[in-house]
């Protein structure tokens, strides 16, 4: 009878191990049981077993990355991705953390703002005021009715001590720029409008006046973040100037009940360690003549020098 483990139950076994454990209790805030992280990690684990098929030592580093976020990987706060890294010329299935507007919102909270964010679609009423009194007026259809197809997302962040809001808006071009340069497509793909949602979110974080000891968490979360995008990127990807000129030439009809977006070829999704990866689509020469008026493309894509923007 052979006496070896299987993969989950030794996982199990290395998880609950001292060492582990010490370094989860080091990181983690006081408001997180370190019981309750560890077991939502086992089933984090257990409802995706192809994670114990990836780099198991990336594995630990990610759930390390998850605590000193203060955040569970239960896919609301935050999920465990995996994503293909290109090692010795060697493609290795690594796992990376990968935090979600629900754990933005919750380290938000512990610093005293209350931050929410909205997707936007076609056939609902949007109104946005940028002047001395900042306002968004956002009303959907009756409920039933259909909404159309996305063209933006916002976000509303309230100070809990003196109910001073903060707003950002983004439009679907800006919204699709940040996913063409995504390392994990998988997530986007499965949970589009939950990720469309925390780029807004976390451009706005980026503003709030925060400081102190929940300052330094959320923008070391939203630097670890960074990792999961293409931080070296030049210009936009093929992808994002294909929803730049379409939501270009969109703005132009006057109605919006016309034939959708197209479709936005992503990022190749994680292929196994054998397969080399898809060669990468050059980019064209040059973009196309903008229209009299229009000032073009934002070609850099984000808010500053070493962030995506959102």
């Amino acid at each position: 009878m052979s006496t070896e483990l299987a993969p989950i139950n030794e996982f199990k076994q290395m998880l609950v191990s001292d060492p582990v454990q010490t370094g989860f209790g080091a990181v983690l805030p006081k408001d997180v049981e370190q019981e309750m992280f560890t077991a939502v990690v086992v089933r984090a684990v257990q409802e995706d077993p192809d994670i114990l098929d990836a780099d198991r030592k990336s594995l630990f580093l990610a759930c390390q990355d998850a605590a000193k976020d203060g955040l569970v990987p239960d896919k609301r706060e935050g999920a465990l991705v995996i994503r293909n890294t290109k090692i010795n010329n060697q493609w290795v299935k690594k796992v990376c953390w990968q935090p979600m507007v629900g754990g933005l919102r919750k380290n938000l909270a512990r610093a005293g703002f209350d931050i929410r964010a909205e997707i936007v679609f076609e056939n609902d009423h949007f109104e946005q005021d940028l002047g001395d009194e900042p306002s968004i007026k956002h009303t959907p259809p009756p409920l039933g009715e259909p909404r159309g197809y996305v063209i933006g997302a916002y976000a509303i962040a309230t100070r809990g001590s003196t109910r001073e809001k903060y707003r950002e808006v983004m439009s679907y071009a800006e919204l699709e720029e940040v996913r063409a340069v995504s390392k994990t497509d998988k997530i986007w793909g499965k949970w589009t409008n939950e990720m469309y949602r925390k780029t807004v979110a976390r451009r706005l974080a980026k503003t709030l006046p925060i400081t102190g000891e929940e300052s330094d968490r959320i923008f070391a979360m939203m630097e670890r973040d960074n990792r999961n995008f293409e931080m070296d990127a030049d210009e936009p990807t093929e992808a994002a100037k294909t929803v730049q000129k379409t939501t270009r030439k969109q703005s132009k009809k006057t109605t919006s009940k016309k034939s959708p977006l197209p479709k936005v070829n992503t990022p190749p999704k994680v292929v196994k360690e054998t397969e080399a990866p898809p060669a990468p689509v050059k980019p064209k020469d040059e973009m196309p003549e903008p229209e009299a008026g229009d000032p073009g493309p934002d070609l850099d894509g984000f808010d500053d020098d070493d962030d995506p923007g959102f």
